[in-house]
């Protein structure tokens, strides 16, 4: 009696040797999944386009809606002046309703929170790492060193 093969599953069946297993699928492909109606073919009257739904929320809620906003365009580095200008567009209906509840005062005093927060300069270049550690690893050095 032979004994079993002990090749690792990822290496590839060589010229002459057993095949492999193939292997099981981690899910079933999207498509097939319940509720995905991808196995359903298209009909003509099929809603096709995005559908908005409004939403109750509070003033809190556009805090917390801004903040996220702006830490996101801080940290991908627009300067003051382009985000100022996004809050101030109609375009950006989140942005722009939080600028007319709010104000300009209250909206440039967030940004300046979140660019200290995130080490950026009004222009949205890093002012230095973001990278600290914030508590002593063993033997009390730090666990992450500022690059």
């Amino acid at each position: 009696m032979s004994a079993p093969s002990r090749r690792p599953r990822y290496l590839p069946v060589l010229e002459g040797s057993e095949p492999r297993p193939s292997p099981e699928p981690l899910a079933p492909p999207l498509g097939d999944a319940p509720g995905t109606g991808g196995s359903k073919p298209a009909e003509p009257d099929d809603p096709l386009a995005l559908v908005g739904v409004p939403v109750p929320v509070d003033e809190a809620t556009f805090d917390e809606m801004a903040d996220v906003f702006i830490d996101e365009f801080v940290r991908d580095g627009w300067p003051d002046d382009r985000l100022v200008a996004a809050f101030r567009s109609p375009f950006y209906a989140g942005l722009h309703v939080v600028w007319r509840l709010r104000g300009e005062a209250w909206v440039r005093a967030r940004i300046a929170a979140a660019r200290d927060r995130w080490h950026r300069s009004s222009d949205g270049s890093l002012t230095r790492s973001p990278i600290t550690a914030t508590a002593p690893g063993p033997r009390g050095t730090p666990l992450v060193e500022e690059i």
